[in-house]
């Protein structure tokens, strides 16, 4: 069996996340705090030489190019995050989705 070997990170955090809003296409930065957990975030060696392809926003780009060992960034649009429309800047606890009833939104850990 072959493949092709790939992985997928999310971006480190922005102040969004920190109060757990939510971001969709909101071009919202990294925090501080996310800065430097992008600076001490190390690919495993395996992945030496792949490439490294990130959504047009600013919190995964820069997330992709502060991941250790460094590497050129191509960025692609057709991994844009989804948009919330109105919603996008809510906090989910103030949010319900209208138009697919079976979407459930839960942040990490609850």
């Amino acid at each position: 069996m072959s493949g092709v070997p790939f992985a997928i990170l999310r971006h480190a955090s922005t102040a969004w996340n920190e109060e757990r809003r939510l971001q969709g296409l909101t071009d919202t930065t990294l925090s501080a705090a996310g800065e430097a957990d992008a600076r001490s975030w190390r690919l495993p060696p395996p992945s030496a030489g792949w490439s490294r392809v990130s959504s047009p926003l600013q919190r995964a780009r820069r997330t992709a190019e502060l991941l250790q060992p460094s590497a050129a960034v191509t960025v692609d649009s057709a991994l844009r995050e989804v948009s919330f429309g109105r919603a996008g800047p809510s906090l989910p606890s103030r949010t319900r989705p209208r138009s697919a009833p079976c979407w459930r939104w839960r942040p990490v850990g609850t």
